[in-house]
């Protein structure tokens, strides 16, 4: 038959578990709960930049099917296409930076 034990912490521990006042962080949050919120925050940056990413290769997937005659249509050439979806400078800037 066994018997149930309860655990006690040693003295020290103890008094190793009084809340100590805690250190304001630089931005003047304190606690556990500015770290749940920058947990949060991070998760949230994590998700927005995943979604980003998706949908950049869903755009080169769908501009890589086009025919090289519809890209020029659209003013693109396939060379382009990879600057155009990651955030490259626009068709103006483009243009100004091969006339230098």
């Amino acid at each position: 038959m066994r018997t149930q034990t309860t655990h006690r912490r040693p003295a020290a521990a103890q008094a190793m578990a009084v809340p100590l006042p805690l250190a304001p962080t630089p931005r003047g949050a304190t606690g556990i709960g500015s770290a749940i919120d920058a947990a949060g925050a991070l998760v949230g940056r994590l998700i927005a930049r995943r979604r980003r990413k998706r949908a950049e290769r869903r755009a080169m997937r769908e501009l890589a099917v086009l025919s090289d005659h519809a890209l020029k249509d659209l003013g693109l050439h396939r060379s382009e296409i990879g600057s155009i979806v990651h955030g490259g400078p626009d068709r103006f800037e483009r243009q100004h930076y091969a006339e230098l």
